[in-house]
């Protein structure tokens, strides 16, 4: 009696998953014409076929097998799935082992149930992912966190791209900044020497007091500048006292020989004076500057009071012979 009940079961399942797979391919094949119908019914036998040997051989696995499916319900509880659990799982095993025989060993549909290609295509797409189905609710967890995985380390690269796209567009945004806070600076260094020249003595110290070296205190060329016009406005301890801040920025012979001319000018002792116009010689860097730094000491009014002097004169002597000589720049 057991063995007839559980016989009828087999049935029962084999018929409810042959009706659930022909509803499904019914669907898959809709774009068949009506003269097809008899022929997808003729599939019927196939995929009940299928169902009711893998769900016998699920039972025949039970007969054999001492250990059968608990089923968790709430609160804790289990069900033991008996036989029906074997039968189910014969039934959906039966579909992924048709679709490895199609899939790799080749078997082809269309010459089995003699039907036309595109219906043995139909048949055969629905057993691909029937299978797949199978395949990927039985190992479900796996496959999601791999998926959730592979979506997160993606999340994650466009994520460092857009930051790295962010970076990289921030550096170009501060690098136009920074080009454009130049140019203006440059601009302004610009106008001062031009108001400078055009003897603005006064506008020219106030656009670069107010405008130049409230940003930048790093060029040597402003306070160069600014101890020019400092000197012409009769601020001559001004004019040293910038002329000391180009020269420790970066030494050269206009800022000692101006140096030079400034100690000249403030009556500071006559040692200050020449070491100032022998740094000035120093840091001459062309024949070019060496002979515009002699014209100039032979010239510029601001050695008047010691140009009559022996060590002025020895001094001139001195740059000359090395002019002549050329072995500076040899």
């Amino acid at each position: 009696m057991i063995v007839v009940v559980l016989l009828i079961a087999v049935i029962i399942t084999g018929l409810g998953c042959a009706f659930e797979l022909g509803v499904i391919q019914l669907i898959s094949t809709a774009q068949a014409s009506s003269k097809d119908i008899g022929t997808i019914v003729s599939l019927w036998p196939l995929i009940s076929i299928i169902a009711i040997c893998g769900g016998s051989g699920g039972f025949v696995q039970a007969l054999e097998c001492d250990d059968y499916h608990e089923i968790p319900i709430l609160n804790g509880k289990k069900v033991n799935s008996g036989v029906f659990g074997h039968v189910f799982i014969g039934v959906f095993g039966a579909i992924v082992a048709i679709s490895l025989m199609i899939g790799v060993f080749g078997l082809e549909l269309n010459h089995v149930l003699n039907v036309s290609d595109n219906l043995a295509e139909s048949l055969k797409t629905f057993f691909y992912i029937a299978a797949i189905s199978v395949i990927g609710g039985y190992s479900g967890l796996p496959i999601i966190s791999l998926v959730s995985n592979a979506a997160l380390k993606k999340v994650q690269h466009e994520v460092d791209s857009l930051k790295k796209e962010g970076k990289e567009r921030q550096e170009r945004v501060d690098a136009i900044e920074s080009d454009s806070d130049k140019i203006k600076l440059e601009n302004v260094l610009l106008r001062a020497d031009s108001y400078a020249n055009g003897e603005y003595y006064t506008d020219a110290i106030e656009l670069l007091e107010n405008h130049y070296l409230s940003v930048t205190k790093g060029d040597y060329k402003a306070y160069n500048l600014l101890a020019f016009c400092e000197k012409r406005t009769h601020n001559v301890q001004k004019a040293r006292e910038y002329i000391e801040k180009s020269i420790k920025l970066q030494p050269s012979r206009v800022g000692y020989f101006n140096l030079a001319c400034y100690l000249a000018l403030l009556d500071q002792p006559e040692a200050k004076i020449y070491n100032a116009i022998s740094k000035s010689w120093e840091y001459a860097e062309s024949v070019e500057e060496q002979k515009r730094l002699i014209t100039c000491l032979e010239k510029d009014k601001d050695f008047i009071t010691i140009s009559s002097e022996d060590e002025f004169k020895r001094l001139i002597t001195k740059f000359k012979k090395e002019l002549s000589q050329g072995d500076k720049y040899e």
